[in-house]
């Protein structure tokens, strides 16, 4: 994702590409709940079906869509 805010592309793309940043945290911390989660023993499903599943993951993908909207 990072890789991705540093090309050119988003530039063109987005009126505010530096609002785009703050995903790269939602992601970060969504993640790291994950290896979290993981560790304790508290994932019992497939990553897929836990994400779709977790209130965290479901609003953490709507704040990313909401950044996005945001950023436009």
């Amino acid at each position: 994702m990072a890789l991705y805010l540093n090309s050119e592309a988003v530039t063109s793309l987005y009126r505010h590409p530096e609002r785009l940043w703050l995903i790269c945290i939602a992601i970060l911390f969504w993640i790291s709940r994950i290896i979290i989660k993981t560790r304790r023993g508290e994932m019992n499903d497939d990553p897929v079906v836990f994400a779709v599943r977790d209130r965290v993951s479901l609003v953490t993908g709507l704040l990313c869509a909401f950044i996005v909207m945001a950023s436009m």
